[in-house]
């Protein structure tokens, strides 16, 4: 077991950030989720059942995280000023698996791009208030391009060209984090 942490959790209810949030609690971290409304859904509606899927798979009860309501595409997440002043200070890592998969625009022409970049910002932004000391981002190999060398661990060149609109979405959001 890992040492007790403190964890902000976004994605935790899309595929990876699932098994995060599974792992993170059967160590027995100490995990707050940021999650989107879904029409009539709160957050914790949405949440409890992933964790109950957990618990009957793992056959034992699982700690529930601290659940709030959060838009990324949002200033602040939209989170309420009392739970932004009980964040502060209380949690010291921050892991980003929320992305918006879409490889085409929306017919807005908003998605993937505001959740993929916005939301990033917006997330990082929303770390520096409240005092995140480690942030953790989960990318994907699609921040290639069509770079056809051996791509290492480190930004792709300004000069990639992107098949789609993920592709460019997640390079910007690295290159936000990496700032």
């Amino acid at each position: 077991m890992m040492n007790r942490s403190e964890w902000l959790l976004t994605g935790c209810t899309g595929l990876v950030g699932r098994f995060v949030l599974r792992n993170l609690l059967m160590q027995g971290q100490d995990v707050c989720v940021l999650v989107r409304r879904r029409g009539p859904l709160s957050a914790a509606d949405r949440v409890e059942p992933i964790i109950q899927f957990w618990e009957r798979e793992l056959g034992q009860y699982l700690v529930r995280p601290t659940v709030l309501d959060a838009d990324l595409l949002k200033p602040d997440l939209s989170v309420q000023p009392s739970d932004l002043a009980s964040l502060q200070g209380r949690y010291q890592n921050a892991l980003h698996c929320a992305a918006s998969v879409r490889f085409e625009l929306d017919q807005n022409g908003k998605e993937p791009l505001a959740s993929n970049i916005d939301g990033t910002s917006h997330f990082i932004d929303f770390c520096d208030k409240v005092g995140i000391r480690h942030f953790h981002h989960v990318s994907t190999a699609y921040v290639c391009g069509d770079t056809q060398a051996t791509v290492f661990e480190e930004p792709i060149s300004s000069s990639a060209k992107f098949r789609n609109p993920y592709e460019y979405s997640k390079a910007a959001a690295e290159q936000l984090v990496l700032n």
